[in-house]
C-alpha cells in the first residue's frame, strides 16, 4: 500500500517475514488511521532497518523523520548496532538517511532471485 508504483514483494515472501520472529514491524499511526510502517530485522547483534515507508497521502509531513527517529532512539536503549538497508540506486532515500545524520559505511547491491527458486 505504501509504494504507489508496486513493489517486487511477492505474498511468499511477505508471508515469510510476518512468520519470523526476528522481523518486526511497526506501524505509524494516527488515532485509527495508519500512515507508514517500518521493518525492524534482529540478526545477531545488530538491529537492521529496512523498508521505511509512508503512505502517499502523508508524506512529505515529518512522518518518515518521526518514525525512524523514534525506532533508532528505541533500539539505541537495547545497546545493538543499528544498519540501514537501501538500494544503491534510490537516490532519494539515501540522500535522506544522510540528512538524517546518518553514514554511509558500505555500499552494495543485491540481485533479485524469485522466492520459488530458493525453495
Amino acid at each position: 500500500t505504501c509504494f504507489p508504483n508496486g513493489t517486487q514483494i511477492v505474498s511468499e515472501i511477505y508471508e515469510h517475514l510476518m512468520d519470523n520472529p526476528l522481523v518486526q514491524i511497526y506501524l505509524l499511526k494516527k488515532q485509527n488511521d495508519i500512515l507508514g510502517a517500518i521493518q525492524i530485522n534482529q540478526e545477531n547483534k545488530i538491529y537492521r532497518i529496512s523498508d521505511v515507508s509512508i503512505l502517499p497521502a502523508h508524506r512529505k509531513q515529518g512522518y518518515a523523520n518521526y518514525l525512524l527517529s523514534h525506532i533508532i532512539h528505541q533500539l539505541a536503549s537495547k545497546h545493538k548496532d543499528i544498519i540501514l538497508d537501501v538500494e544503491s540506486r534510490n537516490h532519494f532515500v539515501l540522500a535522506w538517511y544522510l540528512r538524517m545524520g546518518m553514514k554511509e559505511i558500505n555500499i552494495c547491491d543485491y540481485w533479485r532471485i524469485p522466492y520459488s527458486e530458493i525453495f
